[in-house]
């Protein structure tokens, strides 16, 4: 590792804060995902706790790109040709480039952390930190038990891999810790969790959106799910819990928020239903969702798999009952029978029962949904930059304390 990297900074906190050590985020873009909100909110955060996070996108594009402009943040766009790894010469010609290309912004910014927030950015996050003489420390980060399940034999392998070289392997819940030690065969010591976080007070007070120029106006009440079309997330069972929900509530709409992940023409399909015509919006990819959960009743997430999902706390932030899939993170943020109601994967009877008891009774909705607003605070965006920061600090050598 880098001598200067591994440099005490000053003991005094002030000097801490006013000169603070910076820590490269390497993500492929900054478009509409949960990693990348999680990303840019911590990187808002961090300066307050002695560090200054630095963008490093392999694409420079994405729905999020103005937001963090907006905010000063500095970002460097790559602009690689670069994918996760396969056998192909190009491949690897590519790769090297990337390396380089974040060899020079390393050096330029002064990084002495390099961190990949997702599996398709550990090999050129840990090859980088390797041969560089600036990159003190690399960190890969695991946000989801199914990234492992979705990657070829040889991905997986690099992965695996990779993850032993880095220095810390983040997980961003138990679930996900289990899952990284027990199938890809990571060490324990080398793993850490922190949990997402969230501005809880970014959600409160917000105006619902205006539905009125939509199917669901006058509908109530309104029951949503937010989140990326993808098939991991099961919109097609959030469809069936809704038509069964219909029978009983035949005056509730359904808002569906999220951009197309590759399963909106199926999910449309299934909307089609005689059954279901003229109850579901869909919104279409959304930046900032706030006022949409404002406008809901209860929120609903049916994923199979996660990492820890953070509709989970934006939900509780904006005050809404959650009903949640048993899936890692939901069940280290929702508190069964208090804060929502967390049902097996797959199930869409015990889904629609558990929506169905929150419809029928306002009192429960309300008292749930205040709880949940209360238990959002143990989870918030200053606690996760607290224990990122203690963690840079320890990889660097400084024991200075903010």
């Amino acid at each position: 590792m880098s001598g200067e990297a591994k440099k005490k900074s000053p003991d005094n906190p002030a000097l801490h804060i006013m000169h603070p050590r910076r820590v490269g985020f390497l993500l492929q873009n900054l478009g509409l995902g949960g990693a990348e909100r999680q990303a840019l909110e911590l990187a808002k955060e961090l300066p307050r706790h002695g560090w200054e996070a630095v963008f490093l996108l392999v694409e420079g594009e994405g729905e999020f790109l103005e937001e963090a402009h907006g905010t000063g943040i500095r970002i460097h766009a790559l602009n690689a040709r670069y994918s996760a790894p396969r056998w192909h010469p190009g491949y690897w010609l590519n790769l090297f480039s990337l390396v380089r290309r974040i060899h020079r912004v390393c050096d330029r910014e002064g990084i002495c952390v390099l961190q990949a927030f997702l599996v398709g950015q550990d090999l050129p996050c840990v090859l980088a930190g390797m041969t560089s003489g600036r990159v003190g420390a690399t960190v890969v980060s695991r946000l989801s038990e199914a990234s492992f399940n979705f990657r070829s034999a040889f991905q997986r392998k690099a992965a695996s891999v990779l993850s032993r070289l880095a220095d810390v392997v983040v997980c961003n819940s138990r679930g996900v810790r289990r899952d990284a030690t027990q199938r890809e065969g990571i060490s324990r010591s080398k793993t850490v969790v922190i949990h997402n976080g969230i501005d809880a007070e970014r959600f409160a007070k917000v105006e619902p959106v205006d539905l009125s120029g939509t199917v669901l106006h006058g509908k109530s009440p309104l029951i949503g799910i937010v989140g990326t079309l993808r098939s991991v997330k099961r919109h097609d069972l959030f469809l069936q819990m809704f038509a069964k929900t219909l029978a009983k509530f035949p005056d509730a709409g359904g808002l569906v928020v999220g951009a197309d992940g590759g399963c909106r023409d199926g999910i449309d399909s299934l909307a089609r239903e005689p059954a279901l015509d003229g109850t579901l919006h869909f919104t279409g990819g959304v930046s900032d969702p706030r006022r949409y959960y404002a406008a809901m009743d209860v929120l609903v997430l049916c994923s199979d798999s996660e990492g820890f999902p953070n509709v989970i706390l934006e939900g509780m932030a904006s005050g809404l009952p959650v009903v949640t899939t048993r899936v890692p993170g939901a069940e280290d943020a929702v508190l069964h029978g208090k804060t929502g109601f967390v049902v097996p994967p797959g199930n869409v009877e015990m889904l629609t029962r558990a929506v169905c008891s929150l419809l029928q009774n306002d009192a429960l909705r309300r008292t749930m949904g205040a709880a949940g607003r209360r238990r959002v605070d143990k989870f918030s965006i200053a606690e996760s930059a607290r224990r990122y920061s203690r963690l840079y600090r320890r990889l660097t050598g400084d024991s200075s304390g903010t």
